[in-house]
């Protein structure tokens, strides 16, 4: 419903060449929301430099207020003005009076435009037609995918196709080829790119126009205004035609709150508190919370989420902060209802494998398993392996000069082998997102003690891609990026800053080690089905083993490592191939015994390095690992 409303622009020209442009804005009646007021507007106009004297309050456009039904029901009261136009960008505001006199000039809340230099809504009139939508020729299940997070300011600050002229998002655009077929990634997960307030630096988590690109991403010496909303579309066709899947974040649980600059559905009531699209429903905190209790909340992200389904084709969508509108017992209100709209409306659109990924970040970082399968998300972000990695490499750093006592050792056992088997818990089709790196925390090359202690952090890559569940790497991860003269802090003002991926740095030794690592890692992965699946042997290591079964697999405390089996099932649900992953997480080179699954030729896909298991002895076979590394071994079969 919300998409029709903003400025909508015809298709048809009249005999003078004009067209014609209705401004619409609706605000909901009693019959959308528990308990809020109407917005008390006795007069609003609209304000622009569509006007023959620019922003000129006293040749305003008026607006008319009118019923407006939904489905046969008066739903609110709709003001809308029409204009006639030539071709052109046009900026525009909503001049508002209320009913106690007081005045704002507002933004359109379902603007699809921004101005990149203040908090005026924008439209275009003409121009080429937006390009038509390129879907993928097969959307994967998101156990095949390997997503690369990307923030389009970061990952585009430091490009040369910015100094041509170039939008950051068509900066992006440059750069698909290195992503899909150097790196070898197949989903991008970008960070959000809807509008946030002008004139300030984002990660995009303050929104304030949820329908509009933000506008710094658009802006463009190499293409006209009127290209704007195009620029998006066209990077979306453009990994598609590569075969890369696109994830959008999206921020439903808080908007901007600032009255000017903020979300225009607050500011457009008189008392700010009136507004029926705020309020406390679950666990908030950050901005102004949006309130899922009122039916007017809910439609209005459900139509968010259904405009960039249907508009931009994306692929899927990760949910922010899902903590701050989840209920564990309400299935009529928050992220229950708005995932069963969004399912609904994907069966009815034909949308198959679509990702709907939730951030459900708690105290217990197992509890989002549960929200996932009760709301049927198809996967959640899973912090487990981020912190363990992290806590890990930080006990090394801080004791690297003390000797490796059994004391200082990294591995939990209990933790490591919960987190080898991260799928466990989760229900049929689903899963979580892995990841030893993200937006969120500094990063993991800072934490093994800065970048020339990048080996370090070998044994968690090896086994970001081996265990079961969706790997993710954060843009800049593939060669090591450590951010060192502008370090994240967990928490304060100082985190939400610009820190460009220092492009130069892949080229270097450690960035082109550790990428050919990854692009390596990345490979093996989308080779061997047995790493996509969540079978996993040993499933389980009870707190009081700290070593390994009798077979030599599990969590060794003694001497930094995990041994592990994957393999995929056949069509009699036995093994089909089998395979063995030994991690060394120590500073030391290691050796283990382990029984083989099965005897005869064995090749190493990390180290290229073919040997040979002999059935005498019981298939045991010592492996030695090197240190801060790993090694990834097949059975040939009929070897």
């Amino acid at each position: 419903m919300y998409e029709q409303f903003g400025a909508c622009v015809s298709q048809d020209k009249n005999a003078n060449g004009l067209t014609s442009v209705t401004f619409k804005v609706f605000f909901p009646n009693e019959s959308q929301f528990v308990s809020a007021a109407g917005p008390r507007i006795v007069k609003m106009e609209v304000l622009g430099d569509f006007q023959s004297n620019h922003w000129d309050k006293d040749s305003a456009l008026p607006m008319v207020a009118e019923p407006h039904e939904v489905e046969g029901s008066i739903a609110g009261t709709l003001f809308h003005a029409t204009v006639e136009l030539p071709d052109g960008f046009y900026e525009y505001e909503y001049s508002i009076e209320f009913e106690n006199r007081t005045k704002t000039q507002l933004g359109d809340p379902i603007s699809r435009y921004g101005s990149p230099k203040n908090d005026h809504s924008a439209f275009v009139v003409g121009g080429r037609p937006r390009p038509p939508l390129v879907k993928l020729q097969k959307r994967l299940p998101l156990s095949e995918l390997i997503i690369y997070e990307l923030m389009i300011d970061d990952f585009t600050a430091e490009l040369e196709e910015l100094d041509s002229g170039q939008s950051p998002i068509e900066a992006v655009g440059a750069k698909l080829t290195y992503l899909k077929e150097e790196l070898g990634v197949n989903a991008i997960a970008f960070m959000p790119w809807t509008a946030w307030p002008a004139n300030e630096f984002s990660w995009g988590y303050n929104p304030s126009y949820y329908f509009s690109v933000e506008s710094r991403y658009t802006n463009s010496t190499s293409q006209g205004a009127l290209e704007k909303l195009s620029l998006l579309r066209e990077l979306i066709n453009k990994c598609h035609d590569k075969g890369l899947h696109v994830i959008m974040d999206g921020v439903f649980n808080h908007t901007q709150g600032n009255q000017k600059s903020g979300f225009p559905y607050i500011g457009m009531y008189e008392q700010e508190f009136e507004s029926p699209f705020i309020g406390t429903f679950s666990g908030g905190g950050f901005f102004k919370d949006l309130d899922f209790n009122n039916e007017c909340t809910h439609q209005f992200v459900f139509d968010v989420c259904r405009y960039w389904i249907k508009e931009f084709g994306i692929d899927g969508i990760r949910f922010d902060y899902t903590t701050g509108f989840y209920h564990w017992d309400d299935r009529g209100h928050g992220l229950h209802r708005l995932l069963f709209d969004i399912k609904h409306y994907l069966r009815n659109e034909n949308e198959e494998n679509f990702a709907l990924i939730l951030e459900h970040l708690s105290d217990n970082r197992f509890d989002a398993i549960n929200v996932a399968n009760q709301v049927g998300a198809s996967a959640c972000w899973f912090d487990p392996m981020l912190f363990l990695a992290r806590d890990g490499l930080k006990r090394y750093r801080e004791k690297k000069n003390d000797p490796l006592k059994d004391e200082n050792k990294t591995i939990v056992a209990t933790e490591w082998a919960r987190i080898l088997n991260s799928s466990k818990d989760f229900g049929k089709g689903r899963g979580p997102i892995n990841y030893i790196e993200n937006h969120d925390h500094s990063r993991i090359a800072h934490e093994a003690g800065e970048r020339d202690c990048w080996r370090r952090t070998q044994p968690y890559a090896i086994a970001l891609f081996t265990i079961s569940g969706t790997p993710m790497i954060y843009n800049g991860q593939e060669f090591a990026i450590d951010d060192s003269d502008n370090v994240m802090p967990e928490t304060g003002t100082k985190r939400v800053q610009s820190r460009p991926v220092k492009w130069e740095k892949s080229n270097d030794h450690t960035g082109q080690e550790m990428f050919k690592l990854y692009r390596k890692l990345i490979q093996i992965r989308k080779d061997h089905p047995a790493f996509r699946s969540s079978n996993i042997i040993p499933d389980t290591q009870e707190e009081k083993y700290k070593e390994p079964n009798p077979e030599g697999y599990g969590i060794s405390c003694s001497k930094n490592m995990a041994i592990y089996q994957r393999f995929e099932n056949g069509p009699d649900g036995k093994p089909l191939t089998n395979y063995v992953v030994v991690l060394n997480f120590d500073t030391e080179i290691q050796k283990t015994t382990i029984k083989f699954p099965c005897s005869g030729k064995w090749e190493d896909l990390l180290n290229d390095f073919p040997f040979h298991v002999d059935d005498n002895d019981d298939r045991r076979h010592e492996i030695e690992v090197d240190k801060c590394w790993g090694r990834v071994l097949r059975h040939i079969p009929n070897s």
